[in-house]
């Protein structure tokens, strides 16, 4: 656990760099993009994100698998020449396609300028590090990526006609994250031989599709909501849908950087310590719940103000949005723990098919309720898919894996109450302020209660990893 904590403390502090410097992106082009035209955006990227999964394949996940477990020097040769070969294919279907269906000329540049990052992550070498658990160079690397995003966009971007340089921006940032870790494996004494073995890609593509099923179902999952809204409504709720979620991914940066710690843990734990694993995952999901339940409790409090306070005047309809949506923060870092404990011990057909039945429930659940309800109704639908998830995920790993935590529900209930009377007691000053207060007095009941206690946090982070 303390070699975890320290992963975490080192990939957490870049990974709040990053997620600052994407905020300040984010926010930027909310004021200087219109509302339509901030919902465009958010749809190449959303169609970006399908088009990596897809063409990963799971391939990462293999990669990082075989890294923890000690894999063989031919490894990143195979591995980034598959990538490539399927890269390509994936980006001239997504340009055909865009080019023949989608009738909004400036969405189909956006979507064939976005995927040229296809090629990028084609050749990132992110997996690799992460198998090797050296999260100082996964931190840096994303760190620099989000800096170079921020300034070219500061730089190029005054007015909606400039909404392409986002899409420019963004391929250029991804680019030189690529770049970065490709330097830093050749400067390790490391080369780099493409090998187009069709036998050995077969091999890896056996064991790579059922985890690569479940990520693309997964982000089908996760990201379905705004493409439903496009199709069901107009680009102006796309807009608003997208402030809430960008709000919650910035917050997601715990959650991101958990997942990121947990797979090559586990599966080293699996190799070398099985016995460890359960009880580890347990005190990771300890950490979870004590460190997400006042974020979404804070969030649906504050969730109109916080909104103001980021994307202005134009957005405050995604208040009600963002207080509903918090709570996917939640169901989702606990899904984090049980995804990471399947892909560890369980066959990867089980993880794929936890995703199959998640993909199925998301797309009705968004579908249905926002038909009916509109954009209250796909939210609504997004936080009661991941909830549901979750629950699957954790039935389905208990044969093979039984994560257990003990927490008095009772006394962090109590500090969640301090929070809340703190938090609506000082309303009239900044939201700030409050987040600040409420945070400083939930975090002070539970080590009075004894729920947690400064030793634990300390000895988290100095006391010698193992």
């Amino acid at each position: 656990m303390k070699r975890l904590a320290k992963n975490f403390l080192s990939l957490a502090s870049s990974e709040i760099a990053r997620k600052i410097l994407g905020f300040l992106s984010v926010a930027f082009l909310a004021r200087k993009l219109s509302l339509a035209d901030f919902g465009l955006v958010s749809l190449g990227y959303t169609i970006l994100s399908y088009t990596i999964n897809i063409s990963t394949a799971g391939l990462n996940l293999y990669g990082i698998k075989e890294t923890a477990h000690g894999s063989d020097n031919n490894l990143v040769g195979r591995l980034l020449s598959l990538r490539l070969a399927i890269a390509s294919v994936v980006f001239v279907l997504t340009a055909l396609v865009s080019v023949l269906l989608v009738r909004d000329p400036m969405m189909t540049k956006l979507i064939i300028a976005f995927n040229c990052s296809l090629f990028a992550y084609a050749f990132l070498l992110e997996w690799h590090f992460q198998g090797r658990e050296e999260m100082n160079t996964i931190s840096f690397g994303k760190s620099v990526t989000a800096a170079v995003y921020l300034v070219l966009i500061l730089l190029l971007i005054r007015s909606d006609r400039d909404i392409l340089w986002v899409a420019v921006a963004s391929v250029v940032g991804d680019f030189v994250m690529m770049l970065f870790y490709y330097t830093k494996y050749r400067r390790e004494g490391n080369v780099i031989h493409l090998d187009a073995d069709g036998a050995a890609w077969k091999l890896m593509l056996q064991q790579s599709l059922p985890l690569g099923l479940g990520t693309v179902l997964g982000q089908i999952s996760s990201n379905l909501a705004p493409l439903v809204i496009a199709i069901m409504m107009t680009n102006n709720e796309v807009g608003l849908y997208s402030a809430a979620s960008k709000l919650v991914v910035f917050l997601l940066l715990f959650d991101r950087v958990l997942g990121v710690l947990l797979l090559p843990a586990s599966a080293r734990l699996r190799s070398v310590a099985p016995g460890q694993l359960s009880p580890r995952l347990g005190d990771a999901l300890k950490w979870i719940l004590l460190a997400a339940l006042p974020i979404c409790v804070g969030g649906t409090l504050l969730s109109n103000d916080i909104i103001h306070l980021v994307f202005g005047d134009n957005f405050a309809a995604a208040g009600g949005l963002f207080r509903i949506l918090i709570w996917f923060l939640c169901f989702t870092m606990i899904h984090t723990v049980f995804n990471s404990g399947l892909v560890a011990v369980a066959p990867s057909r089980v993880y794929g098919r936890v995703m199959s039945i998640s993909a199925i429930m998301y797309v009705l659940s968004i579908t249905i309720f926002t038909k009916l309800y509109g954009l209250d109704g796909a939210v609504f639908g997004v936080v009661l898919s991941e909830g549901v998830t979750l629950l699957i995920a954790r039935a389905s790993l208990r044969p093979y894996l039984n994560i257990r935590t003990s927490i008095p529900i009772h006394w962090v209930l109590t500090a969640l109450s301090v929070m809340t009377i703190a938090v609506m007691s000082l309303q009239p000053y900044s939201v700030i302020l409050r987040v600040i207060v409420g945070a400083l007095l939930y975090f002070s009941v539970l080590m009075l209660l004894r729920v947690c206690t400064l030793n634990e946090i300390t000895g988290l982070v100095w006391r010698k990893s193992t």
